[in-house]
């Protein structure tokens, strides 16, 4: 299937996907901003799947997909920091009420901060998904 890409100000790609019942220079034509590069490729050579969760990551150099690490990271850390305020207020209520939690805070801040590393420390998009 081809989609149409291009680069947004933020340096998130935008994509396309036409439908097949106008011609895709007509859909480039509306959709894609005046003056912006674009490309026309196949949705199986991107270098990460749409639904990925590190796809905000891709960028175009050049002509080129890649996937810019540095953003991968910051995608990554935004994960594990929104779970951990998740997890962080469950276990001041269990507090509240007197229920322990498992394992210990200073535990559990632990396992957050091993995991925080494991992203900083990450050199590719598999290592971040272990994290």
């Amino acid at each position: 299937m081809n989609i149409i890409i291009w680069s947004q100000e933020s340096g998130i790609i935008a994509v396309c996907i036409p439908t097949g019942e106008v011609a895709i220079e007509d859909v480039i034509a509306k959709d894609v901003p005046s003056g912006v590069v674009h490309k026309i490729t196949n949705v199986e050579s991107l270098p990460l799947p749409l639904d990925d969760k590190f796809f905000d990551a891709v960028r175009m150099n050049g002509n080129s997909l890649v996937v810019d690490l540095d953003a991968a990271k910051t995608i990554a850390l935004n994960e594990i920091n929104n779970n951990a305020r998740i997890e962080s207020r469950k276990r001041l209520e269990n507090a509240s009420i007197g229920i322990e939690n498992s394992p210990d805070d200073n535990t559990w801040l632990s396992i957050i901060n091993a995991k925080r590393a494991a992203v900083n420390n990450a050199t590719t998009i598999e290592e971040l998904r272990n994290t």
